[in-house]
């Protein structure tokens, strides 16, 4: 039986619909896995510890159309570059990224997930956050779509 000889914890401040969050989380896996081939399952722990950050506090609960609020922010010259480079990205980490439903405030996903944390599940449930929102298009300030998330 091996010692455990190194723990690491790392936070990860981040929004439930920021797409570069979830792509970040699958990179943080993989180099989790590499770190652990190489020194030793047993010789290695690792814990993540999710953190709220709200990209755009202002987003109303009940939610506004994805696709007008990205036009909105990013303008229409830019918003079909910039869709198509995280589609491409996200592809590479199995990711289908697809735009369409509604942004909502993700205070209650925020509080989901620190919840989650007191049975170390936090890594659970922001995937399905992450899937809920990036590829099944839901809405991740209703209620429902958190519960079925949980």
């Amino acid at each position: 039986m091996s010692v455990l000889r190194k723990s690491v914890q790392v936070a990860v401040i981040s929004d439930s619909i920021c797409p570069w969050c979830f792509i970040g989380k699958r990179a943080l896996e993989k180099a989790i896995v590499a770190v652990k081939e190489k020194l030793g399952e047993e010789d290695v722990e690792v814990i993540v510890k999710w953190r709220p950050y709200f990209l755009d506090p202002t987003l109303p609960k009940e939610g506004v159309n994805k696709m007008e609020s990205y036009r909105k922010k990013f303008g229409e010259a830019r918003i079909a570059g910039m869709l198509e480079r995280v589609k491409g990205i996200g592809a590479q980490s199995g990711i289908q990224f697809s735009y369409g439903g509604k942004i909502g405030n993700t205070l209650d996903s925020h509080r989901l997930i620190e919840w989650a944390d007191q049975f170390g599940k936090q890594n659970e449930v922001v995937e399905a956050i992450f899937k809920r929102y990036f590829e099944q298009e839901q809405c991740l300030s209703d209620i429902s779509v958190l519960v079925d998330a949980a």
